[in-house]
């Protein structure tokens, strides 16, 4: 079957022409009350998703169906501003926006020379309450991952008339390095009343824990 391309231009045409021939639009010009623009203002339809930002020149189209409609208007530092508009057909109705400064204003506050700050008192009943909050913890554990390391960056030849030998202190030709490392984890318990228990799993060590420079018991 060999349909004619004109046939089916038409065909296309018909089935669009009721959407163009009954889409109504709604127009306008944001400004504010000094008669300014307010470029990319934005514009919508109360409760719904459709809507449409102002040009830089502060106009605005919005195609819509017939029927009454919410048309909110509103722009950063102005007051919104709504205006109920009906449109019948594929009508082009006008609706222009003149929106209002918002301005911010504090309350007054008024201060006194002999006034207490007011967080005196709210330091007074964190004292009152101090043996109450620290009973709330009746018992305490963590795990512990402790490590110390003690690095050189110069050392000199002799210490107090004592040869130093660099490379078995872990460190190299001018004196730097790691000399000693220590890695060790453990969990701390605590239980009133001063129960406390250190639990040592492992503990590694690298280096000499009694070389020079480290204090002895």
């Amino acid at each position: 079957m060999r349909i004619n391309s004109s046939s089916l231009i038409m065909s296309i045409v018909w089935l669009l022409l009721p959407f163009s021939l009954f889409a109504g639009m709604i127009k306008g010009k944001i400004v504010d009350d000094k008669g300014e623009v307010l470029p990319y203002a934005t514009i919508y339809i109360q409760g719904t998703a459709n809507g449409v930002s102002a040009g830089a020149n502060g106009n605005y189209e919005l195609m819509v169906s017939d029927g009454n409609y919410k048309i909110v208007c509103q722009y950063i530092g102005f007051t919104q501003s709504i205006k109920n508009i009906t449109v019948q057909g594929n009508d082009t109705v006008s609706c222009n926006f003149t929106l209002k400064s918002q301005s911010l204003q504090m309350k007054e506050v008024v201060v006194h020379a002999n006034a207490e700050d007011p967080a005196y008192e709210i330091i007074r009943k964190t004292i009152a309450r101090r043996t109450f909050h620290l009973k709330q913890v009746h018992s305490f554990q963590t795990g512990i991952y402790l490590k110390g390391v003690a690095r050189t960056r110069i050392m000199p030849d002799k210490v107090f008339g004592q040869k130093v030998d660099k490379k078995e202190m872990g460190a190299d030709s001018i004196g730097k390095g790691v000399v000693y490392l220590c890695e060790e984890q453990a969990d701390y318990y605590s239980k009133e009343p001063n129960k406390n228990r250190t639990i040592i799993h492992s503990v590694k060590e690298s280096g000499n824990p009694n070389g020079m420079g480290f204090s002895q018991l």
